[in-house]
């Protein structure tokens, strides 16, 4: 603790835990590493964000603005995204009022990552399981033509099946 005598980066705290008649002091400085820690954990929170951001920007330059915008997931995404890192750089050098009243809304911000995460797994498996389903489709409509190049009666199709080939 400094704050007396001729520490020159001690401060006096303005609310002290505890009144006393001693005077207590906030020493920036006392735990060198845990500031460390914090520098280096706020630079590889700018480097994600940083990272997202760019993907973003080539997944619009690849998409083209139209289709981007047009998916609801992929304009939020943009919105959270670029909301994180200027939120994130503005609490860097905020009030501390400020810090108390909004860090609830980055980590809704970073959850909403985690829905994307989500989505982009389910919609992969969505389009390789539809992809996997047309060449079977293909498959079965090859073989069933063989079989009445042959004479061969077909069995009749299940109603799901049916209405499944109908739609591709």
């Amino acid at each position: 603790l400094g704050g007396g005598g001729d520490d020159s980066h001690g401060h006096i705290c303005t609310s002290p835990l505890v009144a006393t008649s001693h005077q207590a002091g906030c020493d920036e400085h006392k735990y060198h590493g845990l500031h460390v820690a914090h520098e280096v954990l706020f630079w590889t929170t700018i480097v994600i964000l940083s990272t997202f951001e760019i993907e973003l920007f080539f997944l619009i330059y690849l998409l083209g603005s139209a289709k981007f915008f047009h998916q609801i997931f992929y304009v939020v995404d943009l919105i959270v995204v670029s909301c994180s890192l200027v939120l994130e750089l503005l609490f860097r050098h905020a009030s501390n009022q400020v810090l108390e009243v909004l860090p609830g809304i980055i980590i809704l911000f970073r959850l909403w990552r985690f829905v994307r995460i989500g989505h982009g797994l389910v919609a992969s498996t969505y389009e390789i399981q539809e992809h996997k389903t047309h060449l079977a489709l293909e498959y079965i409509k090859v073989l069933e033509e063989r079989l009445e190049r042959f004479g061969d009666e077909l069995p009749e199709r299940p109603e799901t099946l049916r209405r499944r080939s109908e739609d591709s």
